[in-house]
């Protein structure tokens, strides 16, 4: 890759290394007696179980293995060495830094300074504010004018409603409406039609039973037709 992708590339690695650093001193400087203990046991097994793999490589593996360990150690060690003794800044650099850090200051004074004393609002603002608390005072004035005579035109509207449909009640239960000259008509068909089949009825119940044939009546017949 490129120098100042390579450079980089490393800066963020180193960087990531350090803060996994801090994270872990953070962790054992608060952690407790007990956890303590068992992170060192850890540790030394950890190691044991290094040192026998270490042993059991290649020749050649067991030299790389180590030799890249070796430069993890030298640069972990470099880092807060760094970090406990940070190089001295260049004449640049130490410029620059210190105006980006005043600039920063004043923008966050500046920033504290207008929430506590707000600049007072322009001749313009205050004026479209007036003029819009105004028209909110005059709508709710009319809300509140309209509301009454509405809610007393519906109120009155249901009580004629519900009053008309009271007479309406009362009257159908006075006189019931005729029934038109179809309907009169079917009824008076359907009311014929029960007579009749009633008619029917009786005369079959008055006529005399009729006497049963014999079994061979109808075997003696057909012998005289073929005869």
């Amino acid at each position: 890759m490129p120098i100042a992708v390579y450079k980089f590339t490393k800066l963020v690695e180193e960087e990531k290394a350090c803060k996994a650093e801090e994270v872990r001193l953070l962790s054992k400087s608060s952690a407790s007696v007990a956890t303590k203990h068992f992170a060192r046991k850890v540790e030394e097994e950890s190691l044991k179980s290094v040192s026998v793999e270490t042993e059991n490589m290649p020749a050649a593996i067991q030299h790389f293995t180590l030799a890249d360990r070796a430069e993890k150690e030298r640069r972990r060690t470099m880092i807060e060495e760094m970090k406990e003794n940070p190089l001295p800044m260049s004449a640049g650099q130490d410029y620059f830094t210190k105006r980006d850090r005043a600039e920063k200051e004043r923008k966050a004074a500046e920033i504290a300074a207008m929430k506590e004393n707000p600049p007072p609002a322009s001749v313009a603002t205050e004026y479209f504010n007036k003029i819009e608390s105004q028209q909110k005072l005059e709508i709710e004035a009319r809300a509140k004018e309209l509301a009454p005579a509405a809610i007393e035109y519906f109120f009155r509207k249901a009580k004629e409603e519900q009053r008309r449909a009271k007479e309406t009640l009362k009257r159908l239960e006075e006189k019931t409406p005729e029934a038109s000259v179809a309907t009169a008509h079917f009824a008076a068909l359907e009311k014929k039609k029960a007579e009749d089949i009633e008619a029917a009825r009786s005369q079959t119940r008055s006529k005399d039973p009729m006497n049963p044939l014999p079994v061979d009546y109808f075997t003696k017949m057909g012998q005289r037709e073929t005869a």
